[in-house]
Order: structure tokens, then C-alpha cells, then sequence
């Protein structure tokens, strides 16, 4: 968003040899603070994605296919039961 602006300053800076001085490294330091912050508000989202997850409770595989209906395990369950 502020590229063009800085692009626009380092462009007339340039051809015309007028430059604030310590402009340059008030951005730098301001991008590093914002890289860390950025950084730091990466680690907090991963970590809050990983507690999302568990907080789910799903568990972690998927059943491609299920045949008969949702009674049908507590049925089998009996019926080997009463098989052996």
C-alpha cells in the first residue's frame, strides 16, 4: 500500500539529490519491528489452529464408506458375541 509512496520518495530523492536524513533508517527499523510482529502474530495463529483442532475432538482419519445404518456396529458387536 505504501510502496508507491516509497517508490515515489526514493525516485525524487534520487534525481534530484534531496534526502531527509534518517529517513532511511526510520524504515528500516520500522519494517523490522513490523516483520517481527508479524512474525510473532504467525506463531500465535498456529498455535491457536492447533488448540482449535483439539478442542474438536474429531478424530484424525476419515471413513471412506459405511454400509448398513449407525446401529448396525452395536448389532454386529452382539452378534459376535453371541457367535462365540
Amino acid at each position: 500500500m505504501e510502496f508507491p509512496l516509497i517508490l515515489v520518495y526514493v525516485l525524487v530523492a534520487y534525481f534530484t539529490g534531496r534526502a531527509v536524513s534518517g529517513w532511511a533508517s526510520l524504515i528500516l527499523s520500522l519494517w523490522f519491528i513490523g516483520g517481527c510482529v508479524l512474525i510473532g502474530l504467525g506463531i500465535v495463529g498456529e498455535y491457536l489452529g492447533c488448540v482449535f483442532n483439539e478442542v474438536k475432538r474429531r478424530p484424525g482419519y476419515f471413513i471412506n464408506s459405511y454400509n448398513g445404518n449407525r446401529n448396525d456396529a452395536s448389532s454386529h458387536a452382539q452378534a459376535t458375541e453371541a457367535e462365540s
